[in-house]
């Protein structure tokens, strides 16, 4: 069994233009995906 490397997921917001908070919601969505890696694991969101 291989070891898979504990990735954290770091989201920010510099401004938001149009107060909905969607840049943080899908800088997630896209971190999550990215960690589907069969090596990689999402250890943590910050």
């Amino acid at each position: 069994m291989e070891k898979r490397a504990a990735v954290a997921i770091y989201a920010r917001i510099s401004q938001d233009r149009d107060n909905k908070g969607m840049a943080v919601s899908r800088q997630l969505a896209d971190g999550r995906a990215e960690a589907k890696r069969p090596d990689w694991q999402a250890a943590q969101l910050l």
